[in-house]
């Protein structure tokens, strides 16, 4: 990888070959994060902001969170902790109002587009009932939550500053296999029944009961008795349930593949792994990424887990 840096303008410095490198992509995190160590032979500006290139792709574009610089006997280092721009919609909060006949476009041209971002894909329809911004959530909270509670997606920033709505995977599949696919050199296969639910109950009104049963007959089977609450949706209050289950499902197994070199696995991608002694062959989907480099090489380790429909 080759990385820029700059210093709020348009001018970039490339940084050279890095000590140590270590790439972060989670689910759970809606902005990737990099941590890197580079040489430093002359003196540097504060910098603001990162960009890591692998050919002609953009690996990493984000916000410079720290910067240190270390001296010892062996020289200098430069320390950088990044972000995705992502961040920019975790750090600020967002306005607390009400919204009468929400929309995609409505939300996003309030609590997005003003930090730069391009556009936002997905349902566009103005839905009925109304959607509140509370005091003290982040703009990334005010678009997630309208998302999940109207359109019933989980959103994403993609690197080229879209927010994608839509629910869909990534483009492509990954195919692992020592026989012209991706090779890896270990792999770990987890079973994690403490992530599954039993049922979830809802409210269908804030001011009613939890009425609402959504339940998972094959955990309940198992054995599993997990039960959960969540409070009235403004639209489509029976399908919260549903989805926490689902989720839930997809949190209860996870593969870790150990690959060398780089591999560029988006979040939700669609993954295969031709090994005949997992348990699990069919279609999966990538739900972490760790890249590292440094002395010992450069590796990345791919978390995927159950696709759930």
């Amino acid at each position: 990888m080759i990385f820029f840096a700059g210093t709020g303008g348009s001018q970039e410095v490339e940084l050279g070959a890095p000590a140590s490198v270590e790439l972060r992509r989670d689910e759970g995190a809606p902005a990737d994060s990099l941590s890197a160590v580079f040489p430093l032979p002359e003196f540097l500006d504060e910098y603001l902001h990162l960009t890591a290139r692998q050919g002609n792709s953009t690996v990493f574009d984000g916000l410079v969170d720290e910067q240190r610089i270390t001296a010892d006997a062996g020289g200098r280092l430069l320390r950088l902790e990044c972000r995705s721009r992502s961040a920019l919609l975790l750090d600020n909060e967002a306005l607390p109002q009400q919204y009468e006949r929400p929309s995609l476009p409505l939300l996003f041209g309030r609590h997005a587009a003003p930090y730069g971002f391009s556009r936002a894909i997905g349902d566009s329809s103005v839905f009925s009932g109304t959607y509140t911004v509370a005091k003290g959530m982040s703009e990334w909270a005010a678009l997630s939550g309208f998302c999940e509670a109207f359109l019933g997606t989980t959103p994403r920033i993609t690197s080229t500053g879209t927010l994608d709505a839509t629910g869909t995977a990534p483009d492509g599949v990954l195919i692992f296999s020592q026989n012209g696919g991706i090779p890896c050199y270990s792999l770990e296969e987890a079973f994690l029944p403490c992530e599954l639910l039993s049922e979830v109950w809802t409210r269908a009104e804030t001011t009613g009961g939890y009425d609402l049963r959504a339940a998972d007959e094959k955990a309940m089977a198992r054995g599993i008795l997990r039960r959960r609450y969540c409070g009235a949706s403004a639209d489509r209050p029976a399908a919260l349930g549903e989805a926490m289950l689902r989720n839930a499902r997809g949190r209860s197994y996870r593969l870790t593949l150990s690959c060398p070199g780089w591999v560029d696995a988006q979040i939700g991608q669609a993954a295969r792994v031709q090994e005949p002694l997992l348990s699990n062959t069919g279609e999966m989907q990538v739900c972490a990424l760790r890249y590292r480099e440094g002395p010992r090489g450069r590796n990345t380790q791919i978390t995927l887990r159950k696709k759930e429909a």
